[in-house]
C-alpha cells in the first residue's frame, strides 16, 4: 500500500503500542526517507484522537493501527479514526491489524470503513502459518514478492492450501459459536481477576476490565516479583503465560507497550499476560490463581532477602 501511494506524499501515521511485525516495517520505510507520525496513548493504551488530527496533512498516504494490542487488550476507536480521517483528508488509506480482534470482538468489516484488515488464523485455533487480507474495493495494492502470481498477483509462492482450508473451517465454527465463545471467555477472564485481586496484594491491572478491552487478555504486575521468573515458575506448573509480545518474547529489553502507557521501572520488570480461550474452565482458571498465588509469595521471599 505504501509503494502504491507513495506519489501522493510521504506521511505515514501509526501508534507507539503496534506490534513489531508492523513498527519494524514502519522503521524500514523511516530510514528510506518516509516521515512517520507515532501517535501517543493514555495510560490504559488507547490513541490520542487529537493527535491523530492535527496529524494529517495533505502528504499523509497511510494510518495503520492496530485494533486490540496484543499485549494490553485496549481496543482502539475505530470508528472514531475512520471519521477523522475523512474529515481531514479522504485520500488516506487506513489499515488495521485485526489479528487480536478477530474473532473475538464484533467486527462488521463492510460497515467499518477500513480499507486494510489483516488477520491469523492461530488466533481462532486454525492452522499456524497462514492468515488473511481484507482489501476494500478501490484499493489498489503492489505485491513485495514477484514470481507465479498468485494470490490475485499480490503475493507469490505456491499456496498453502491445506492452511486455507483449514482457515475456513476455523471461521466457520467461530461464526456459529461467536456469542457463545465470547461470553464465555469474558467469563472465564472476570473471574480470575476477581480471584487474583482476592488472592494477591501489591498487584496493578494494567488492562480495562470492562468492553474497551477485548474479552481474552489481562495484564497484571506483580510488584516486587521479575516477570520471567514467574513466567518459568508456572511453566513448571504447566500455566503458560507472558511477558510481552508472544512473537518476540524471546529478545531482551523491556516492553515498548508498557513503557508508552507509562508504566513505572518495577510495574514493567513484574508484568505477565494472560490469554483466554473458549476451552478454559472455572477449575482451570481456580488451579491457575492458586500456582500464580504461591509462586509470586514464593518469589517475593527470595527478592526480599
Amino acid at each position: 500500500m505504501i509503494k502504491r501511494y507513495a506519489k501522493r506524499g510521504n506521511h505515514i501515521i501509526t501508534t507507539k503500542i503496534e506490534h513489531p511485525s508492523v513498527l519494524n516495517i514502519f522503521k524500514y520505510y523511516e530510514d528510506k526517507g518516509f516521515e512517520i507520525t507515532y501517535l501517543n496513548v493514555n495510560e490504559k493504551g488507547i490513541i490520542d484522537l487529537k493527535q491523530l488530527e492535527d496529524s494529517i496533512t495533505d502528504k499523509t498516504i497511510l494510518v495503520s493501527i492496530m485494533m486490540v494490542n496484543n499485549e494490553i487488550g485496549t481496543v482502539q476507536p475505530i470508528k472514531e479514526v475512520v471519521e477523522i480521517i475523512k474529515k481531514k483528508n479522504k485520500n488516506v488509506k487506513l489499515h488495521v491489524d485485526g489479528v487480536q480482534a478477530f474473532g473475538k470482538i464484533d467486527i462488521q468489516l463492510k460497515n467499518l470503513g477500513v480499507d486494510a484488515f489483516s488477520f491469523s488464523g492461530h488466533k481462532i485455533h486454525g492452522p499456524k502459518g497462514v492468515g488473511g487480507l481484507y482489501i476494500k474495493n478501490g484499493t489498489v495494492l503492489e505485491p513485495i514478492i514477484f514470481g507465479g502470481n498468485q494470490e490475485r498477483g499480490l503475493k507469490s509462492g505456491t499456496e498453502n492450501t491445506p492452511g486455507i482450508v483449514g482457515l475456513g473451517k476455523a471461521v466457520e465454527i467461530i461464526k456459529n459459536n461467536f456469542e457463545d465463545e465470547k461470553n464465555h471467555i469474558l467469563e472465564v477472564k472476570k473471574y480470575f481477576i476477581d480471584k487474583v485481586l482476592e488472592k494477591i496484594d501489591n498487584i496493578k491491572i494494567n488492562s480495562y476490565t470492562d468492553d474497551r478491552c477485548a474479552p481474552h487478555i489481562v495484564n497484571i504486575s506483580f510488584i516486587g516479583v521479575k516477570g520471567e521468573v514467574l513466567l518459568h515458575y508456572l511453566e513448571e506448573d504447566g500455566i503458560f503465560v507472558s511477558t510481552g509480545s508472544a512473537c518476540s518474547s524471546h529478545k531482551k529489553g523491556r516492553s515498548h507497550v508498557l513503557k508508552s502507557i507509562g508504566l513505572k521501572e518495577e510495574e514493567i520488570e513484574g508484568a505477565i499476560r494472560f490469554s483466554f480461550a473458549f476451552y478454559n474452565t472455572k477449575e482451570e482458571i481456580e488451579y491457575a490463581v492458586d500456582r500464580l498465588e504461591k509462586s509470586v509469595r514464593d518469589i517475593r521471599k527470595i527478592m526480599m532477602r
